[in-house]
């Protein structure tokens, strides 16, 4: 027995890293992610016009890495035992490119990302701080001590109301109002506005490989790619038994691309394995499609619930088909992950989460710490010695000063590739040519090259625990095909 549903609507509110816009094409892009910054242990200073270093220009990095660098790379660039990019010694004579943003002093650096104020004022955000600024931030340190290759990286910082549907803007922002070599963005679901300009964007969000051949080259994604995170969370339900009854897909355009990427991969999958489903497709943003959307799934009898669809909606739905006397299992893709850890249980208060719910994630959790990682503890420490501001493991702020810091490690490390010769073409290629890097809080490497501009295709499970409000990594991680 399986239906498609009727279209709806729902709320598009965003709880942490994932956002939503105004946008109104479902094949549209994606957004967000984390970092690191890096101390060199070669020397970045700039080039005279032989390509030998300057020795008046101060070295590049904020932070010196105390720890020796190892993994050796081609290009020069290398992973220090603190986990952390390692930026080459620079070559070639500096050279300005007007159309590029460049100048022989300086790079244009486009930093964009929500605006956590409106969300943090409604109890959708666990913080107040716009991860632009950080980076901002970051990188006036990184001018402090030299710039890069000689260049000081000028910043423009863009953030985005996102429940006054102002990503459209912010676009406008980044691409006409000047001109930037390269953007980074943290939780924007536009980038396809980006480089449809011809400006290469380091986003972290639910794309698709279509996303990604459209914006021919110039776009890298830190998250896998949504096809990648759909499959996982088939493949994690249908082995331990998820399927077995009677199963709904809540799925809609919540997110980019989400809607039409359940339609081509999760409901046939779910046809090939010959799985009773239900699915309910849902639209706009009308918060009475939580409701439909709930009726639906309880008068259908189903006995497990896997969600497609934006965090806040995933707490939604669970009040209301609780709130009708039943209870299914509730099983995550990644864009709801973050929705089911115990900061936004505090949150929301426990009614709004079902004990054992579970969501398949490529982070790690941002309450748990990670064992052995030597990146948060890394980034953190420098950010307290610019700032004076000491920030605890498993908070929000934390991850999102860590995650800032290897974004801006990775464009350090970028330029100093590029060299001289600083252009847009030569960004995309220096990227696509870092050593494969932890990030953070993803669970794998991040290893792009010229062929694969998308995250690391790692995945796990995490559980919620509604009475201790405690979300537990509970598998070990697994990649998909």
């Amino acid at each position: 027995m399986r239906t498609r549903a009727v279209s709806a609507s729902i709320i598009c509110l965003s709880l942490v890293v994932a956002a939503c816009g105004g946008d109104d094409d479902d094949s549209a892009d994606a957004s967000e992610a984390p970092a690191a910054t890096t101390a060199p242990a070669t020397d970045t200073t700039a080039p005279d016009a032989t390509g030998a270093p300057d020795e008046s220009v101060a070295p590049t990095s904020p932070a010196t890495s105390e720890a020796p660098a190892t993994d050796d790379d081609a290009t020069g660039v290398v992973v220090g035992d603190d986990g952390r990019l390692v930026p080459t010694e620079c070559v070639g004579h500096n050279v300005a490119s007007e159309a590029d943003g460049v100048t022989e002093t300086s790079a244009n650096i486009a930093a964009l990302s929500i605006d956590f104020k409106s969300l943090y004022d409604i109890g959708y955000s666990n913080t107040e701080r716009a991860p632009a600024t950080v980076f901002a931030a970051m990188a006036e340190a990184v001018n402090a001590a030299g710039g890069v290759c000689g260049r000081t990286l000028d910043v423009q910082v863009i953030t985005y109301d996102v429940l006054q549907g102002q990503a459209g803007q912010a676009c406008v922002e980044a691409t006409e109002d000047r001109t930037n070599v390269f953007l980074i963005a943290s939780s924007y679901d536009q980038p396809q506005c980006i480089t449809d300009t011809g400006l290469p964007a380091n986003v972290a969000t639910e794309i698709t490989a279509a996303d990604l051949a459209a914006a021919n080259g110039l776009l890298f994604s830190r998250n896998p790619l949504l096809e990648q995170q759909y499959a996982a969370t088939i493949q994690h339900a249908q082995q331990d038994g998820a399927l077995a009854g009677k199963v709904g897909v809540w799925y809609g355009h919540l997110f980019p691309g989400v809607g039409n990427t359940v339609e081509s991969v999760v409901l046939p999958a779910l046809d090939e394995a010959g799985v009773e489903y239900v699915s309910f497709r849902t639209e706009g943003n009308d918060r009475a499609a939580v409701t439909s959307a709930a009726t639906h799934f309880v008068s259908e009898g189903v006995e497990t619930l896997l969600m497609f669809v934006g965090p806040s909606d995933v707490t939604g739905i669970q009040t209301e088909i609780n709130a009708q006397g039943a209870s299914p299992r509730y099983l995550s893709a990644p864009v709801s992950g973050n929705s089911s850890n115990e900061l936004f249980a505090e949150k929301f208060g426990t009614a709004s989460f079902t004990s054992g719910q579970q969501y398949i994630t490529y982070n790690w959790n941002p309450t748990e710490v990670r064992p052995d990682d030597p990146i948060g503890p890394s980034c953190t420490a420098w950010w307290a010695e610019l700032t004076d501001e000491v920030l605890e493991p498993g908070t929000f702020d934390y991850q999102v000063i860590t995650s800032m810091c290897v974004q801006l490690d990775e464009l350090v490390a970028a330029m100093s590739i590029a060299g001289g010769d600083l252009t847009r073409a030569s960004m995309v290629a220096a990227y696509e040519q870092l050593p494969p890097h932890e990030a953070g809080n993803l669970l794998g490497e991040l290893a792009w090259s010229p062929d694969h501009h998308a995250g690391p295709n790692v995945f796990s499970v995490q559980t919620f625990d509604g009475e201790t409000l405690t979300s537990t990594t509970s598998t070990d991680f697994f990649e998909v095909d």
